[in-house]
């Protein structure tokens, strides 16, 4: 049998319990705020720097590709709630399609490292150009697809900066 409690320990507990109540919505409230300004920020990245990036990374991938694949988006959450998602420009299928399978790994992974490149590049604007370090990269690629990324390395690595430097670019494999 529980012991009897007295009117003034339940008042007491009640009082406890909105105090926590209390700190909790204002947390709750603290969070809301942190994550509204997350998604702005993420908002104003991505409208002032992706379409720089989705462009340079589509130039590499059409490279790579000898222009099966070309341009990239990426299509926002929508009012109907479908899922965001990269899209891919294939010339095959005549539009672009979503960037996962039924497209190859080989592919899927041409269009990740297109996408790295884009980024620096994208950094490098105006300024001097960023040594690319590539570390077992092509692992997946096939022949013809590795010699696209070269000719198209070549042709950047080439491209002088701003103070007449030229990209570095450093590719390790076994």
């Amino acid at each position: 049998e529980r012991p009897k409690r007295t009117r003034s320990a339940i008042d007491s507990e009640v009082l406890q319990l909105r105090a926590e109540r209390a700190e909790a919505m204002e947390r709750h409230g603290e969070l809301t705020r942190l994550r509204d300004a997350l998604v702005e920020g993420e908002r104003r990245y991505r409208t002032e720097h992706q379409p720089a990036i989705l462009e340079s990374a589509g130039r590499w991938l059409e490279a790579i590709t000898d222009g099966r694949y070309r341009s990239l988006t990426f299509e926002s959450l929508g009012k109907s709630g479908e899922r965001p998602g990269l899209q891919v420009m294939s010339r095959e299928a005549g539009g672009f399609v979503p960037w996962e399978a039924p497209l190859s790994r080989g592919v899927r992974e041409q269009v990740h490292l297109a996408l790295r490149l884009g980024v620096a590049e994208a950094a490098d604007a105006g300024n001097e150009p960023l040594p690319l370090l590539l570390d077992e990269a092509l692992v997946h690629w096939d022949e013809e697809r590795r010699a696209g990324l070269y000719r198209a390395m070549r042709a950047r690595a080439s491209i002088s900066g701003p103070r007449g430097r030229e990209r570095q670019i450093f590719l390790f494999t076994c």
